[in-house]
């Protein structure tokens, strides 16, 4: 990734990357210099966007979150439709679920040495 790329893209590349070491490694065992690497920055850019390690990770997680959310975005408030509602509330529960598990044993597996 060059200088000349939009400061979103780099922000959301810092993030991607971040999300990968940090699954792999957990917190602790984490390394900016890596993340930084991975997102094709250098360390001092990383840090223009993120001043430490605890901002970013929060950031990680921030992340996760509104991505478990996203399938409850699509349930209607309409009461005229409760069984395509239901279908999709399921349907909803089940992606978040799936999600969870996913992040939950890619940290759990980076963080089980630590423990």
């Amino acid at each position: 990734m060059t200088r000349h790329q939009p400061e979103a893209r780099r922000r959301a590349a810092i993030v991607a990357a971040a999300r990968q070491i940090f699954a792999r490694d957990g917190f602790e065992r984490a390394h900016l210099d890596e993340i930084a690497r991975l997102a094709e920055l250098s360390k001092g850019s990383l840090y223009l966007h993120f001043e430490s390690k605890e901002l970013l990770y929060r950031e990680v997680l921030e992340d996760a979150l509104l991505r478990w959310r996203e399938p409850w975005s699509y349930v209607s408030a309409d009461e005229e439709a409760q069984t395509d509602r239901a279908v999709l509330v399921a349907s909803a529960r089940e992606q978040l679920r799936r999600r969870l598990a996913a992040t939950l044993h890619a940290l759990a597996a980076g963080q089980d040495e630590a423990m």
